[in-house]
């Protein structure tokens, strides 16, 4: 007989996962088996509630970055204290925000299966680091910037090798998926899984 989970135990599990946790990680969090979370998962649509909860927060990151610059942009030009106390302020909330904003990486990296899904996920693990980079300045360093530059480079040809318009099945296709080593470094190189 199955056992029984609280609501607040099922709500914790969703809350985990939607802020970035695996599966997996909100099992072993939780206490709850696997295939129960996976369950959970199907019936309330736990993926494309966190896809939905990702946009939001890109877009709330976009206009965060508009409102810091604008500041910054004004109180330069003024030199009015109290927006350079704001753009202080801003910035202290920057750091702190990307400190409590952490979270591990989602569990889809196991959709990679073409060129196209490995540069969609290289994108998104260089758009988390310029973020994490812009909230804690004092990572920053040459070997930083050349790693993220050798990242770009490599995403940008990565993108040219995934040519929108091919039919799944074909030859085309075929030579566009990923062999089970390439798959593994990915897994290793960008999202530091074993």
């Amino acid at each position: 007989m199955p056992r029984e989970h609280s609501f607040g135990v099922r709500e914790r599990a969703e809350s985990l996962y939607l802020k970035g946790y695996t599966q997996v990680q909100a099992a072993e969090l939780t206490g709850v088996s696997l295939p129960t979370i996976q369950r959970w998962s199907a019936e309330a649509g736990w993926r494309d509630k966190r896809l939905a909860r990702r946009k939001k927060m890109t877009e709330i990151d976009e206009q965060t970055l508009e409102l810091r610059l604008g500041l910054l942009k004004e109180a330069s030009k003024t030199l009015d204290p109290m927006l350079s106390f704001a753009v202080g302020k801003m910035e202290a909330l920057a750091l702190k925000m990307g400190a409590l904003n952490e979270t591990p990486l989602p569990d889809d990296i196991d959709d990679i299966k073409t060129a196209g899904d490995a540069a969609a996920a290289l994108e998104e693990a260089l758009r988390l680091k310029v973020g994490q980079m812009i909230s804690q300045p004092e990572i920053i360093d040459l070997g930083a910037i050349n790693d993220l530059l050798k990242t770009w480079a490599l995403l940008d040809s990565m993108k040219k090798e995934s040519e929108p318009g091919v039919i799944e099945g074909s030859t085309a296709a075929k030579k566009k998926s990923l062999d089970p080593e390439t798959l593994k470094k990915i897994r290793e190189e960008v999202y530091g899984l074993v």
